[in-house]
């Protein structure tokens, strides 16, 4: 009876078991249109899945410099490997701070020198005058040789500035038109012109004007072209023209520049000739009143000259000719002075040389004319 149960619960499939074959069908493979149902919802699930896969690999592939990764590929660096250089922090401050720190103390620095340049300014020129020799002429014509224009030049010389105002300058006329020649008589800054020479102030033996100009009245009579530096030059020019048109014709330059080694020539030359009748010492002293000693010679500055009409060389005689006389009033107009004067030889240390005119510029040369001085009581009076 209960076999007979059991039989029937199994083959109508009552209450909760089933029966072997309906298990079966529940996992079978659909057929037909069930199918067909079921092929595009598992299609869309595939997709979605992989490309949800794709996503999830390219985001963790991380990109190295300008190529992109592909997957399967080797596996990427790790952000780890890749080492980037940070700089430390608070350097920029830091190198600021000492920069500013440098430029305080370079400003400080400078103060200072400023400071102590005000308090101690340059050098001081010291012209002293005294009983001193200085460039006279030779008493026979001279044949001076050229410049040598290859010759190393040095530089100037000290010029002494002047501690007050010129004079007042009277209104000058000419009779010929000099108006060319102007800034040459009467320059603007007459400073580079203002040298005493002598003894006490000299000359370097390899010194040398850089602009020395030739003479247009050098004398014609065989004798070398001579030379002042340019300024001297153009005003001694205008100093000629102005003579002739004055009546005096025959005025000419037989000296001007020397160099040292011709103005030892005729230094020596003067001592041998006294030491025929007197010790060397006496003839040294007295060769040095005539012919200045090498060194000492304002013919090497190239700012003076010999000028005169004598046929046989400079003679005191010049001084009562016209032209002697001419030249001792007027010079003063071109920017000239009569260097060694009659009753001066005390302070000069020179005798009086009528023929001598030394460069200066017109208004020294005006001061120096209108007081009666020689160079020596104008840097005297100005120092």
């Amino acid at each position: 009876m209960q076999n007979n149960q059991n039989s029937q619960n199994r083959s109508s499939g009552s209450g909760t078991g089933r029966t072997y074959q309906q298990q079966r069908s529940a996992y079978s493979r659909p057929s037909g249109a069930a199918e067909r149902q079921t092929r595009p919802q598992n299609a869309s699930r595939s997709a979605a899945s992989g490309a949800s896969g794709m996503r999830s690999q390219r985001s963790q592939q991380p990109y190295s410099e300008g190529v992109r990764q592909r997957p399967g590929n080797a596996a990427p660096q790790r952000r780890s490997q890749v080492k980037r250089t940070k700089r430390p922090s608070g350097m920029g401050p830091l190198l600021i701070a000492l920069l500013i720190f440098a430029a305080i103390l370079i400003i400080i620095c400078v103060s200072v020198a400023l400071s102590s340049a005000k308090k101690n300014p340059g050098f001081e020129n010291t012209e002293t005058t005294g009983n001193i020799s200085t460039e006279p002429s030779e008493t026979t014509g001279e044949n001076t040789e050229p410049p040598d224009t290859d010759s190393p030049k040095t530089t100037e010389p000290p010029a002494t500035e002047t501690s007050e105002p010129y004079p007042q300058i009277p209104e000058i006329t000419f009779k010929s038109d000099l108006s060319a020649y102007e800034e040459y008589m009467n320059p603007t800054d007459d400073s580079e012109y203002l040298i005493l020479i002598n003894t006490e102030n000299t000359l370097d033996s390899t010194y040398k004007p850089n602009d020395l100009t030739a003479l247009v009245d050098t004398r014609q009579d065989g004798r070398a072209v001579q030379y002042m530096r340019k300024n001297a030059a153009m005003a001694m020019e205008a100093m000629c023209i102005e003579a002739r048109a004055c009546g005096c014709k025959n005025l000419s330059v037989t000296s001007a520049y020397r160099s040292y080694e011709y103005q030892k020539q005729l230094f020596d030359n003067r001592v041998n000739q006294y030491l025929a009748t007197m010790p060397y010492d006496e003839a040294y002293k007295k060769a040095a009143t005539i012919n200045a000693i090498p060194g000492t010679s304002e013919h090497q500055s190239g700012l003076c000259a010999d000028i005169h009409n004598i046929s046989t060389g400079a003679n005191v005689s010049f001084a009562d000719t016209a032209e002697g006389a001419w030249l001792a009033e007027n010079s003063w107009k071109f920017g000239f002075i009569l260097r060694y004067p009659k009753d001066k030889t005390e302070l000069t240390g020179i005798t009086f040389e009528p023929w001598h005119f030394r460069y200066v510029g017109r208004k020294a040369a005006y001061e120096i004319w209108s007081n009666g001085w020689c160079l020596e009581e104008y840097f005297e009076h100005h120092n």
